[in-house]
């Protein structure tokens, strides 16, 4: 009887182990960014949200990483301070702060759980330049990466278009003068005099203004040529310490799975060591009468 039980017992424990491990399907998500405006004046500023949408990853999305790129000549730089956060970039709800490093966003929930609500993930605050052209101006979000706790997920760009318009004092203004005749004499007189000097001095300037453009331009192709390679190692620096922290997700909620069916199995041989005991005792009881009945009858 006891053999018997014990096979019955380890065919079910095997059974139940037979189950552990888990899957973890990666699905796709959305990001969009979307701006208060979409015209704006020179000297102005615009808030772009970041928003998660289109959440299918069964765990949500607890991790984002993109790169952000807008035209440095419309709009003014976005400084970071020591620990590389961004005074015009405010995280949503529920996110940790949002580290920037020459273009890359980073951020994790508050919680280490994921998403799985439409919600926004940041606040991007840009100031257009006074000195910015007029006209429409791209705003992306690009090399979009989020984590759902088991493993990375990509999706595609997003993008917003906002265009620059006059400010006040850009407006051309609408003066009443008098018309003087002697006046309107003596400046063409002075005009015909100068065009000479006028045109040399102008040709002169033109010269000296392409000279430092060339300058300018030589400068900033050696400054790229020496952040590329920073920006590719932040970036690869960056995905590696989200998908560490979505091995540790990944490892902490299998341990947490594991333990809840190690108790299962528990509870369940328990149960089977009191239906043995159970079992044992009849047997016991059943043995006793039996012994008491042939005393009876021989006595």
């Amino acid at each position: 009887m006891k053999k018997k039980l014990f096979v019955t017992v380890f065919l079910i424990v095997a059974l139940i182990l037979s189950t552990f491990g888990s899957t973890f399907a990666a699905n796709a998500f959305s990001l969009t960014i979307t701006p208060d405006k979409t015209t704006v004046k020179k000297g102005e500023s615009v808030k772009l949200t970041v928003a998660l949408s289109n959440i299918t990853a069964t765990d949500g999305i607890a991790g984002i990483s993109a790169q952000l790129d807008y035209d440095k000549g419309v709009f003014e730089e976005i400084e970071i301070d020591e620990d590389g956060l961004a005074e015009n970039i405010e995280s949503g709800k529920g996110w940790e702060s949002v580290t920037y490093n020459q273009g890359l966003l980073t951020t994790n929930t508050a919680s280490g759980t994921g998403k799985k609500t439409d919600s926004p993930v940041m606040t991007i605050t840009l100031k257009v330049k006074s000195t910015a052209k007029e006209g429409a101006t791209t705003v992306k979000i690009s090399q979009i990466v989020g984590s759902d706790g088991s493993e990375d997920l990509e999706t595609s760009d997003a993008s917003a278009k906002i265009t620059v318009g006059n400010s006040e004092s850009d407006k051309p203004k609408n003066n009443t003068t008098e018309n003087n005749t002697t006046e309107n004499n003596t400046t063409e007189n002075n005009t015909t005099k100068n065009n000479t000097t006028g045109n040399n001095t102008t040709k002169q300037k033109t010269i000296q203004q392409r000279t430092t453009q060339q300058k300018t331009i030589q400068q900033r192709t050696t400054q790229q040529k020496t952040i590329q390679p920073k920006i590719t190692q932040q970036k690869a620096t960056h995905k590696r310490i989200i998908q560490q922290k979505a091995i540790q997700m990944r490892i902490s909620k299998q341990m947490r799975i594991q333990l809840k069916r190690k108790q299962q199995v528990k509870k369940q041989v328990q149960t089977l060591q009191r239906i043995q005991t159970n079992q044992i005792i009849q047997i016991r009881t059943k043995r006793h009468y039996h012994m008491q009945a042939i005393m009876k009858h021989y006595l």
